[in-house]
């Protein structure tokens, strides 16, 4: 889910304590900005800190002008073979082709566990906002497929886009069952996204606010941000550090999916609208339920069935 999202989700969630209401209301509102501020905070440890202490042996940088598709998937089988036959954890680096200004060079790396191989695919130009250009003329690459070595499973989709910024990392991880696992972005989703870490931040909250309220209120704002992450398909290491195995999503969702941001933001704003009506004299008119279907449930609903109705008319 994106930033804002979080954000709100966490407020929504400080706003369920009337205490935290009622001091907002009497113009102490830290604890409601604070909520948000730790919404956000997992994935700020994450692309701000941990990111950057990511260590890998093996990195693919393709020419964006001549891109060599058959030794980035010769790269890769090499590192499936490392991984396999030494036992230990490889990292992968995929750098992205910059062309120029904003314009990129985009290519896809998919994994096929059945049939154990890996293809590199050569994709269009894009913009820094992932919109394929007509300015350059295209580079004729037809797709590479490789054998691996050794059979692999995924934690992650299949397919995986490389196009703007800073390519993504993949650990390839010996399992107990011989299988390579095939790990996207490491270090995102670990110690950050973990039950256990919202734990101890309520602790510490409710030590500095000398409060026991604040303490789960503060737990529960920071695992907002993890309950909303598992609709999705990576999932994350809730209970790091007791185990550090990713917990798969639900695959309901991407993060980038502008219905689910929407809806969870609307629907936060209407359940902090609903806390706060009821904590304000004479504004309780509808029941806190009531405003959620009503507000929520109901328009969503109906905007996902009009969007499911439309994709199966489209198909």
């Amino acid at each position: 889910m994106k930033g804002l999202t979080h954000f709100i989700g966490a407020v929504a969630t400080a706003s369920c304590f009337p205490f935290a209401v009622q001091a907002g209301m009497n113009g102490e509102g830290t604890l409601l900005v604070l909520s948000g501020i730790v919404g956000i905070l997992p994935d700020t440890l994450d692309f701000r800190g941990f990111r950057f202490w990511a260590r890998t042996e093996i990195e693919l940088a393709p020419d964006p002008l001549s891109p060599d598709l058959a030794s980035m998937a010769a790269g890769l089988v090499e590192a499936v073979r490392r991984a396999g036959a030494e036992g230990r954890t490889i990292g992968v680096k995929l750098d992205t082709m910059p062309v120029r200004g904003d314009r990129w060079r985009q290519y896809r790396v998919r994994f096929d566990p059945p049939r154990r191989r890996v293809t590199v695919t050569l994709g269009p130009v894009v913009t820094t906002g992932q919109v394929p250009v007509e300015d350059f003329a295209p580079v004729m690459a037809a797709p590479v497929t490789a054998a691996l070595d050794f059979p692999i499973r995924l934690d992650y989709v299949a397919d995986i886009t490389v196009d703007i910024f800073d390519g993504p990392i993949l650990d390839l991880v010996p399992g107990r069952d011989g299988r390579i696992a095939i790990e996207f972005l490491p270090w995102h989703r670990g110690a950050s996204h973990s039950l256990l870490t919202a734990v101890a931040l309520g602790l510490l909250g409710g030590v500095v606010f000398r409060s026991v309220g604040a303490a789960l209120l503060l737990a529960l704002a920071y695992a907002s941000h993890i309950l909303a992450d598992q609709l999705g398909f990576l999932g994350s290491r809730l209970f790091w550090p007791v185990s550090k195995r990713r917990i798969p999503g639900l695959q309901r969702t991407h993060a980038m999916d502008r219905f689910w941001n929407f809806g969870m933001i609307w629907t936060a704003l209407v359940l902090i609208y609903a806390n706060l009506a009821v904590q304000t004299p004479g504004g309780g008119i509808v029941s806190r339920f009531q405003l959620l279907v009503l507000g929520a449930a109901l328009p969503l609903g109906l905007i996902a069935g009009l969007r499911f109705w439309l994709g199966r008319k489209q198909r």
